[in-house]
């Protein structure tokens, strides 16, 4: 039975990439600047995150990307076997591009050498785990444990509930914020 990938998502700024002239121009023609002595410091502090993120969002906009979470161990791969699957998921391409029946048959044999070369790959793993194991008890349960109960592995995830997204974008602002180097709003 093959366990599907456990993907999750995620949104991010990209940061990197921002032009900080135009970003610190944007920010002092804000109403941040256009300060009023009878505005609550509440009601200052709620225009400030909006403010922020309204700039940050021209100039970072939220992305998501998804992304493959769990163990993807393939420290067991041998060179050999890591060249015949790259070569199998490369010819896969070519065919998926070109449909011809000479690529198709190019990708399946190269499939089945990969599928050889990964299959000795892993047995000479496990066979190595218990050769470096014989004679110590622990390891030896360890080793049979790893390789039984591989799949049986918890993946944790990276949930992100409203609270926690607005709490580190409040962060995002003001880290942006500290950067600025511009006087800030006086009575």
């Amino acid at each position: 039975m093959h366990n599907a990938p456990h993907v999750i998502r995620y949104t991010f700024r990209d940061k990197r990439h921002i032009n900080l002239h135009q970003f610190h121009d944007d920010l002092s023609n804000s109403p941040l600047y256009e300060f009023d002595s009878r505005t609550s410091v509440n009601d200052y502090a709620r225009l400030f995150d909006r403010e922020v993120l309204r700039i940050l969002d021209v100039h970072a906009p939220l992305k998501t990307k998804s992304r493959r979470v769990g163990r993807n161990d393939c420290r067991w791969l041998s060179n050999e076997a890591r060249d015949k699957k790259i070569c199998c998921r490369r010819l896969e391409r070519h065919y998926r591009r070109t449909l011809k029946a000479a690529d198709k048959q190019a990708f399946a044999s190269a499939c089945t050498a990969a599928r050889a070369a990964i299959s000795e790959s892993r047995n000479n793993y496990i066979r190595q785990r218990f050769d470096d194991a014989a004679g110590d008890c622990k390891a030896t349960w360890r080793a049979t444990n790893d390789v039984l109960y591989c799949s049986r592995r918890t993946h944790h995830t990276v949930t992100t509930s409203a609270a926690s997204s607005r709490k580190s974008l409040r962060h995002t602002s003001w880290t942006s914020c500290i950067a600025f180097n511009g006087p800030l709003p006086t009575a």
